[in-house]
């Protein structure tokens, strides 16, 4: 070891091995290892007793390079001298310095200049004969070079630092660094009060009857809004105009397409546009359901439902031996579930698509169907114990359940189903809250959501979308981004409530007004 290396100080590492204590419970003299310049390890074998070590010199042991045992003879030192025992009793010279200090029996090893270790006992007396007799400790000191400071041209490698920090900061930015989304907004545009407006004319006497031209064409804007707030209906434009809106005791039924209006009782009821032309009069017995350009007439008895053509006559009918409790339509077809679990599926032509009973379940009924714009999909929400939600494809004229899930608890009430308008996605309810079903990956997803599905909101493709939940007197209104991150909810109080939204555009009314939101920050 030169004396830079010295100079720069000697990392140690010490293994120490415990032997047994003698009877006086002290500590044997310690047995040092020590290493040397290019010839292994050397070995120093103290005797026991320090005044009878006066006979005769101790022995070394050298473990060579060639991992054997060296030859047991005095060591040699760099002025040709021999070794001599401690206190140097042979009479020889000897380069190792034995100082003698008060404090514990501990040698400590230390490099002062030279390439030759001095060895410094600190104390020898009647307490260190005593600890010699207990356990003995082996000390097996590395000595490893440290690399001094001095060596390392930090400032001159500054620069260097600083330059490859940039350029790493710059390579994470445009590789491992994440986009941003947009901010999602939403924007009040417009609020009306129903109640201004004016009472929707009835035209009976004949569809020949021509209404006046200019509010006639008021009612063929496109973006034409119908709306239901409790016991009134009416018509609004996306700017704002609410151009018609009626107030009945009675019930009644409304579309873009046309409306009605009929007592408990009801026969030969009638039909009218929103203009308020006569467009059909169905002269059965019934309950008329209008669902966009599509009427339907369900039948007293509540197992029977027929379908009208706009001329008032009858497309088809199906009956059942038992109540109908869900029912949903489109252009494609009608979808009609019963009290005692079958599922039926109508085309446009009458023709039936599938008519079965799901099962799966103790108790079999079908809660909620619906089907999709196209007709290539069907959904449904059936039994109870052990309730689940199915996916059905209809396809060449066969069909097949090619998903379905269980769902937690039991819903003992009708509930919310129907399709996103490009059939993606499924809305369904549970005992939880909002089901949202991806029809092209087969899976679930699950919003929780108070009270009941009243709307969900139709906005294609991955983006967000609004559903109303809750009944009278308290409801609630969610923002919900696919699949299933509830973004924002806000909850009111009202008497009745309905929500429409038409991609960005948000409306919501609320007892007697009707409030236009956009939806800002989404593509």
């Amino acid at each position: 070891m030169n004396r830079g290396e010295s100079a720069a100080g000697i990392g140690q590492f010490v293994k120490r091995v415990e032997g047994k204590k003698g009877a006086d419970g002290g500590m044997n003299a310690p047995l040092v290892i020590r290493t040397e310049k290019n010839r292994g390890f050397g070995c120093h074998k103290l005797r026991k007793d320090l005044p009878a070590g006066t006979a005769g010199t101790d022995r070394v042991i050298r473990v060579g390079s060639r991992y054997r045992d060296g030859a047991e003879t005095p060591e040699t030192r760099r002025d040709g001298s021999v070794y001599c025992a401690p206190l140097g009793a042979i009479g020889q010279a000897e380069r190792t310095v034995l100082d003698i200090n008060p404090g514990h029996n501990r040698p400590v090893l230390e490099q002062e200049g030279s390439s030759d270790a001095k060895i410094r006992v600190r104390r020898i007396g009647t307490r260190s004969r005593l600890q010699r007799m207990g356990k003995q400790r082996l000390y097996c000191i590395f000595h490893v070079p440290i690399i001094p400071l001095e060596t390392m041209n930090i400032k001159g490698n500054l620069k260097y630092v600083i330059i490859g920090s940039v350029v790493f900061l710059i390579i994470y930015m445009f590789v491992a660094a994440v986009p941003i989304g947009p901010d999602i907004s939403f924007s009040p545009v417009w609020t009306r009060d129903i109640t201004a407006a004016g009472i929707p004319e009835a035209k009976a006497a004949t569809t020949a009857e021509s209404p006046d031209t200019a509010r006639a064409e008021a009612f063929k804007e496109s973006g034409l809004e119908a709306f239901i707030l409790g016991n009134r209906w009416g018509y609004f434009t996306p700017d704002g105009r609410i151009l018609s809106c009626g107030e009945t005791a009675e019930r009644a039924s409304a579309s873009i397409d046309s409306w009605t209006v009929y007592p408990q009782q009801a026969r030969n009821t009638k039909v009218f546009r929103p203009d308020g032309s006569l467009k059909m009069t169905v002269a059965a017995s019934g309950y008329v359901h209008i669902d966009a350009e599509r009427t339907f007439l369900f039948l007293p008895e509540g197992d029977a439902v027929s379908q009208y053509g706009d001329d008032g006559v009858v497309l088809w009918t199906r009956e059942g031996t038992a109540p109908i409790t869900a029912f949903n339509s489109s252009p494609a077809g009608t979808v009609i579930g019963y009290a005692d679990g079958r599922l039926t599926c109508v085309r446009a032509d009458g023709s039936d698509a599938f008519s079965f009973y799901p099962g799966g379940s103790n108790y079999q009924i079908i809660l909620g169907a619906a089907i999709s714009e196209d007709g290539s999909l069907a959904a449904c929400v059936s039994g109870i114990d052990r309730q689940r939600f199915l996916l059905i494809s209809i396809k060449d004229g066969q069909y097949k359940i090619v998903y379905h899930a269980w769902l937690e608890g039991n819903l003992r009430e009708q509930a919310f189903v129907d399709f996103e308008k490009n059939g993606n996605y499924a809305f369904f309810q549970t005992e939880g809250g909002l089901g949202i079903a991806d029809c092209k990956r087969h899976a679930v997803h699950f919003v929780p959501v108070d009270g009941r599905i009243q709307a969900v909101g139709e906005c294609p493709g991955d983006s967000l979308f609004v559903a109303l939940s809750g009944s009278h007197g308290n409801y609630t209104i969610s923002a919900i981004e696919r699949p299933n991150h509830l973004i924002a909810k806000n909850s009111f109080r009202a008497d009745n409530a309905f929500l429409i939204q038409r991609e960005t555009a948000v409306y919501l009314g609320i007892d007697t007004r009707i409030s236009r939101i956009e939806i800002r920050g989404i593509k």
